[in-house]
């Protein structure tokens, strides 16, 4: 979902790989971030329990050849 890693240590209350210093000095939130990420989270949730068929956009769609004898 490219979200960026301080963000995603901020939602999960954990400060992962923030070294001490940083972790020390760094007091911000993030809110419009995070209310983004947790709105595009909660909406692939309802995709998924609704199902929803979203193309990934990760993922390339390749047709086979038809194989001559």
């Amino acid at each position: 979902m490219h979200i960026d890693p301080r963000v995603i240590e901020v939602i999960t209350g954990r400060r992962g790989q923030m070294s001490a210093m940083v972790a020390r000095y760094t007091h911000t939130k993030y809110p419009d971030e995070q209310r983004r990420v947790l709105q595009a989270w909660a909406q692939r949730i309802r995709n998924a329990a609704d199902r929803v068929e979203v193309a990934a956009a990760n993922v390339a769609q390749f047709q086979l050849k038809e194989q001559t004898s």
